[in-house]
């Protein structure tokens, strides 16, 4: 479908994690624009809190004035994701723009509202393929039972999600899409990342290095056996080691200032705060990828990067994808498994890869067509509505041009009666005239006569 074919100027509503620099999350709107974007006049994008997103100049909305927002603009779709967004609990989360400390975070509000509003104001909701991280309890799924009947598409990015959704919603409403980031090495081709891995200033060379990232989920314990590990691995392999934060809202700079501080002449730590679109190639054309990020391990395997993903708190995402790549050896539990799974890991296969790239773009196709199906159905109700008044109006005119005919016909009727009553009132008085006259009365003795001849006649 081309923008010629379609409904034109599409008004979206984009709702996900926007007011916090984590590196998956400020990924999705580039990849929502790169399918979207030739139907789109405007996005909107609403976080939990108001702010300009980071490292760009878009403005995003807090969550709490959808309602407001919808009430006043035209909105054609609401988009919710991904992330994981879907699940009822608040999490500690690091907003520098919003606190110095660590604040709780609502993401169960962006879900919840937006299926709130897309009831009352009768939007299309589709989901952009989010994490459903943690099981609902038999009295929350009766709630997210409710709440999931607004979702006109159902999407989550893997099995464990939707095993977790099930517990409120019929499986077979239920679609998994891979996590959309998958598909950025399609939105953003290695090619064109050049000018951003030049621009980091970073002293390494294109795929002669090892990138780390870690977060506040490794343990203090742990850190200097990872930082023991990653020398070994320097030492083994002639490859440099970057430790890199992948965001800043989950502790990454303080764990690998930590992991730095232990071998601070071997391994390379950038002095720049690097936005998502750096991070991004340096994890593109990286020899390997070792970290706790789900994106960036997904990142990873996007550009066809060898990578492990380091997933300590047993997180079901990672498992998930994991699943979904069909690379569940390149997953590891404890830091003790670090070294020796570097050794067994494998790529993500050619064919499998483009499987689920397919589905990435199938998916935005359905996206487009649930949205414009519904522009289309309001169109189709408006013409109804507009038929409507005009037979109306058309019925009207008649009647009215009926009842002027009418109204003329009596105006006529009226002048006739008006004569009669003139005529009339002009014999009268010519009777009383004649009847009043000396004539009359002269020849009443002879009318005497004649009235009772005619009667003996008739006998």
């Amino acid at each position: 479908m081309t923008r010629t074919e379609a409904f034109m100027g599409l008004n979206i509503i984009h709702v996900g994690a926007f007011d916090i620099e984590n590196f998956g999350d400020l990924l999705f709107p580039d990849v929502l624009r790169h399918y979207l974007g030739e139907y789109i006049d405007n996005i909107y994008y609403f976080a939990p809190n108001k702010c300009i997103m980071p490292n760009t100049d878009i403005q995003v909305n807090s969550i709490k004035e959808i309602d407001e927002f919808c009430r006043f603009h035209e909105v054609d779709g609401i988009v919710v994701g991904g992330g994981d967004l879907a699940h009822l609990k608040k999490v500690p989360m690091l907003i520098p723009q919003v606190s110095d400390d660590w604040i709780t975070y609502e993401p169960l509000n962006l879900w919840i509202t937006s299926s709130m509003v897309s009831k009352k104001y009768n939007i299309p909701l589709v989901w952009n393929a989010p994490g459903c991280p943690i099981p609902f309890s038999k009295e929350e799924s009766k709630i997210v039972s409710i709440l999931m009947k607004n979702v006109d598409y159902i999407t989550v990015r893997d099995d464990e999600a939707k095993n977790v959704l099930s517990s409120a919603v019929d499986p077979s409403e239920i679609k998994v899409v891979p996590d959309t980031v998958f598909s950025i090495s399609k939105v953003m081709p290695i090619n064109t990342l050049n000018k951003l891995f030049f621009d980091t200033e970073i002293p390494i060379q294109k795929k002669k290095y090892i990138f780390f990232q870690g977060n506040s989920a490794i343990s203090i314990n742990d850190r200097e056996q990872i930082a023991h590990y990653l020398y070994k691995l320097h030492l083994k392999t002639g490859m440099n080691v970057l430790l890199q934060p992948i965001g800043f809202s989950l502790g990454d700079l303080e764990v690998i200032n930590e992991i730095a501080s232990f071998y601070p002449d071997e391994f390379i730590v950038s002095s720049k705060h690097l936005n998502q679109f750096h991070i991004l190639s340096l994890i593109a054309n990286a020899s390997y990828y070792i970290g706790t990020s789900l994106h960036g391990f997904i990142v990873a395997n996007s550009y066809s990067v060898p990578s492990l993903a380091f997933n300590i708190n047993k997180y079901n995402k990672t498992i998930g994808f994991a699943k979904l790549i069909r690379l569940e050896n390149n997953v590891c539990y404890s830091t003790d498994e670090l070294f020796e799974k570097v050794e067994d890991i494998t790529l993500i296969q050619n064919q499998q890869k483009q499987y689920l790239q397919e589905r990435i773009d199938e998916h935005f196709s359905t996206i487009l067509k649930v949205i414009l199906e519904f522009r289309q159905k309001k169109v189709i109700e408006i013409n109804k509505v507009s038929d409507c008044i005009f037979e109306n109006c058309e019925n009207q005119q008649i009647q009215r041009i009926k009842i002027m005919q009418l109204q003329e016909e009596i105006r006529k009727k009226q002048h006739e009666i008006e004569i009669i009553d003139k005529e009339c009132h002009d014999y009268k008085i010519k009777y009383e005239q004649t009847v009043n006259s000396v004539y009359w009365k002269i020849m009443k003795p002879f009318r005497t006569i004649i009235g009772v001849l005619r009667t003996l006649k008739s006998k």
